[in-house]
């Protein structure tokens, strides 16, 4: 089903900064009269751009992850402040998840 109607749509509300015709999560394209699904090797490619990584990618569904980084300038900061805070920083960072996007094709 190529066209919908406007109550089958999701409205994008919210626009990516660098590219208004974008939308923030990537998935949808502004074409001047309605707002279209990126294809899904597009998807991937913004998100490996940056930082991400292909966990798995088939023709319909896509999943990447990025990794956690350390700070050492927080680790720094919280050493210099209380002593026994750049050891709080690490058990914060150990129980801080990767950042994990699922990405699915509209077929």
């Amino acid at each position: 089903m190529a066209d919908y109607w406007p109550a089958q749509r999701p409205v994008p509300r919210i626009i990516d900064p660098t590219d208004p015709t974008l939308t923030a999560d990537g998935q949808y394209r502004w074409d001047g009269t309605a707002w279209r699904p990126v294809p899904l090797q597009a998807q991937v490619d913004r998100l490996v751009a940056r930082g991400f990584r292909i966990v798995y990618l088939t023709p319909t569904a896509a999943q990447l992850v990025r990794p956690k980084q350390f700070s050492f300038a927080w680790a720094a900061l919280s050493f210099l402040l209380c002593g026994v805070g750049v050891l709080f920083y690490v058990f914060y960072f150990v129980s801080l998840p990767d950042d994990v996007v699922n990405l699915t094709a509209e077929v």
